[in-house]
């Protein structure tokens, strides 16, 4: 939990900083749908059984823009990611079946650019950390997983959207994105599928929809 007020802390600073400069500054929130999956880091002769897994994500943001065409901007994410999995070995425990639910607060921080004729697309690019709040398997009563998993993730993100502005106060948007973790997930040795003690990578689609609140100084 200190890490994630430091984090809120963080997001004030962005969006304090901005308003002190020259520039519009845009607030915001939005939900959004997670397809996650994991990338497996094993010997070539194992096949990968794991399947998608479908669930949410609800973020705060805060965007400065830096001039007309480029903006920097941070996200405070509750983010729901895992997968679905077939032999999943965790130290002396067996899953044979189920979904793997891993819950984290993720913070980006984005450079976009603004492109088109009223700059309304933007696509951007940047790291994220990842701070894990929960890790759990449905299909054995919701086991706590915890301990077989990472406290912290980094990763890049990645988004692409346009914004589609209904008044000079808000505005709407959607976003199609991709993140990926460039960390391991799991604690190594702790962890094994089908007795193979590798590791792996988280790996999110997601489309969100959102509203944006527009100040101007």
């Amino acid at each position: 939990m200190k890490n994630f007020f430091k984090y809120m802390l963080f997001f004030v600073f962005i969006y304090s900083y901005g308003q002190s400069k020259k520039g519009d500054i845009q607030v915001g929130f939005n939900l959004g749908l997670n397809a996650g999956n994991i990338k497996i880091i094993a010997r070539e002769e194992y096949t990968d059984n794991t399947n998608i897994r479908i669930d949410y994500n609800l973020s705060l943001q805060a965007a400065m823009h830096l001039n007309e065409s480029w903006s920097l901007k941070s996200k405070i994410i509750y983010d729901r990611k895992g997968y679905k999995g077939n032999v999943i070995v965790f130290g002396d425990i067996l899953f044979t079946n189920g979904k793997y639910n891993l819950s984290y607060i993720t913070v980006p921080m984005i450079l976009e650019h603004n492109f088109g004729i009223e700059k309304n697309f933007y696509v951007g690019v940047g790291p994220y950390i990842s701070l894990l709040v929960t890790a759990r398997n449905n299909y054995y009563d919701k086991i706590a997983l915890n301990e077989f998993y990472n406290d912290i993730e980094g990763g890049l993100y990645f988004n692409i959207g346009k914004k589609v502005v209904s008044s000079d106060k808000f505005s709407f948007f959607y976003e199609l994105g991709f993140s990926t973790t460039l960390s391991n997930t799991n604690k190594g040795s702790n962890f094994s599928i089908t007795s193979i003690g590798e590791n792996y990578n988280n790996n999110v689609m997601f489309i969100n929809v959102g509203m944006l609140f527009n100040s101007k100084n």
